[in-house]
Parts: structure tokens; sequence; C-alpha cells
């Protein structure tokens, strides 16, 4: 198999790790909505003649109805900006955003393992590169590494420069002198593709990226 082919392998059973993933959080949002809505017809029957239905309690189903309608909305988002990753081969992104997404689409993983994930970066920070693959290995290298740090941990993703070149690191919150992670074959076929480099860091899972990816890559 040609490495490309690897590559767009590897991408293509990521987009299907995350439509799995989403597809059972829209199914529990739509399971919520349903359950208010039952609400709301239970208060309707109960209404009678006089039309005394308890306020509160038909404000609290509609604001849970609208709770979960954003939140389906955001999710399918996120799906929609994965899936549109993969549009160009090389693109210019913004690593911040980049890394809203990557949590975002690896959130139920984290959350099954009570694993907090957050964020940072510096504004204004943006590289040259292939997005789909980039995001396939946060997001493979973030659920690789919720399942093996203790559940309940706290973990946090940096964005950041050295150089010429754009550093993200994924370290615990909490103080730890232990390798947090060894990447896999498939991450470090992903790696390889975006003339990754590994940075030495005995708390952290780090890797830098160049800041304009070669175009004939």
């Amino acid at each position: 198999m040609e490495p490309n082919q690897d590559i767009s392998t590897i991408c293509v059973a990521t987009f299907s790790r995350i439509a799995a993933s989403i597809s059972h959080e829209i199914k529990n949002t739509l399971s919520i909505i349903n359950e208010n809505a039952g609400l709301l017809d239970d208060l309707a029957a109960m209404s009678g003649d006089d039309g005394c239905v308890p306020g509160d309690r038909v404000k609290a189903a509609t604001t849970s109805i609208i709770r979960q309608v954003a939140r389906s909305n955001l999710i399918m988002k996120n799906l929609n900006r994965f899936a549109h990753s993969g549009d160009v081969p090389i693109a210019r992104i913004d690593v911040e955003e980049t890394l809203t997404l990557a949590v975002a689409l690896s959130a139920r993983q984290a959350a099954m393992r009570q694993v907090a994930i957050s964020h940072v970066s510096p504004t204004a920070l943006d590289l040259q590169t292939n997005p789909q693959v980039l995001l396939s290995l946060l997001f493979n290298l973030l659920c690789h590494i919720v399942q093996q740090i203790p559940g309940g941990s706290d973990l946090l993703v940096e964005g950041g420069k050295e150089a010429d070149r754009i550093t993200f690191k994924i370290r615990l919150n909490q103080p730890s002198t232990a390798p947090i992670a060894t990447p896999e074959s498939q991450e470090l076929l992903l790696l390889d593709h975006l003339q990754a480099t590994l940075i030495e860091d005995p708390a952290a899972f780090g890797f830098s990226l160049p800041k304009a990816l070669r175009q004939e890559h």
C-alpha cells in the first residue's frame, strides 16, 4: 500500500469513529428533546378547561429543548467542519480554532473516562498544513492518551511556537514525570506525513510542525 493510501485510510477510519461518536451524542440530545416534548404533552393534558399549567415546569421543559437543539447544532457543525477539512490538501489554519475543534470531537471519549480536556494557544497563531491529517492526528492522540491516563484526570493541550516551527504538547494538568504516551503506528504515519518532529519532554507528549508544509507533500 502506498504511504498516501495509508494516510487516506487512517483519515477515513478517523472520520468513521467521529461520526459514530457523534451519532450517539445526537441520539442523546433527541432522547432528551423527546422526553421534554412528552412532558409538555402531559402538562397540556393536565391543564383541562381551566388552563392551569405550572409555569415553572413548562419553562424548564422548553429551556431544556432549546438547549439540546443548540447542542445538536454545535455537534453537527463540528462534524461538518471536520468533513470539509479534507476539501484541500494544504491550507492555512488557525491553531487555536484547530485545537478547539479537536477537543470538541474527542469530548465524548474523554467524558466516558471522566477526563476533562482544556486547551490554550496564542491568538493569531497559524500554519500551513494538511488540515484533515492534523485533526485526525490530534483526535487519535487525545483518544489514545485518554485511555492511558487515570480516569478523572485533567488534560491540557498547548499550542505554541518555537523558532520557525509550531508546537503541540499534551500534558496532565497535575504534576507528573511519567511519559504520557507512546505514539502508535498510525499516529507515527500521520506525524511523518506532516513532517513532524517529536519534542523530548518527560511530562508531556509533544511534536512540532513546520510553519509551512511543502506543497508537493
